[in-house]
Order: C-alpha cells, then structure tokens, then sequence
C-alpha cells in the first residue's frame, strides 16, 4: 500500500514535468515560426 502523500507528491510532480515539457514544445514551435517568418520577409 502506497503512502498517500506521496501519491500526491508523485502525481504533481509528473504534472509540472509534463506542463514544463509542452511549454517548451509551445516556445520551440513559437520561436521556429518566427525565426521562418523574418528569413521570409528578408
């Protein structure tokens, strides 16, 4: 039987790693497509 704090603590930890990993895939995606849109417009 798991401790349920540290389900918890197990569960939002996977949550923020899992928030932290998309806000990265979002700022990646973010900064190619305007990184693309300057050389377009050069």
């Amino acid at each position: 039987m798991v401790d349920w704090k540290f389900e918890i603590f197990f569960i939002s930890y996977f949550l923020v790693l899992f928030f932290e990993y998309i806000k990265i895939k979002i700022l990646n995606l973010f900064l190619f497509c305007s990184f693309n849109f300057i050389l377009l417009n050069l």
